[in-house]
């Protein structure tokens, strides 16, 4: 079964992924999604990754992402649909703050380079040019 692209992501498919047990997490996640564009990644009807890009100022967007450990063998197909989407996005640059080596890897597989150390983490980049 292929891996399905849909926009935008629900708070039901961020907490299936990212395991939101706490309100403030809860609210972390309306406010992604209220404040910019998301995708989730389907697998058999499985939620097995969400992506998002939440606007930070005009032609900027901070990415944010989580994919499930089981969605392993789907890792190509999320990440060539993530990098043939993150050219549509109004943002003419999107980082994202990686916090582990998982995460490093994952941007990456999505187009994106490493810019900088950061307080939480490396900040990493995806520009248009």
């Amino acid at each position: 079964m292929t891996v399905q692209c849909i926009s935008p992501a629900s708070v039901y498919d961020i907490a299936e992924v990212m395991a939101i047990s706490t309100r403030l997490h809860w609210w972390i996640a309306k406010e992604m999604l209220s404040g910019g564009i998301s995708w989730a990644f389907v697998k058999n009807g499985e939620t097995i990754g969400v992506l998002g890009i939440y606007a930070d100022a005009d032609n900027l967007g901070e990415a944010w992402f989580d994919i499930k450990p089981s969605a392993q063998s789907s890792m190509l197909s999320i990440c060539r649909a993530s990098r043939l989407t993150l050219p549509k996005t109004p943002y003419r640059e999107v980082y994202t703050i990686c916090t582990s080596e998982a995460g490093k890897r994952i941007a990456a597989m999505m187009g994106f380079k490493y810019l900088s150390q950061h307080e939480f983490g490396e900040k990493w980049i995806w520009e248009t040019f």
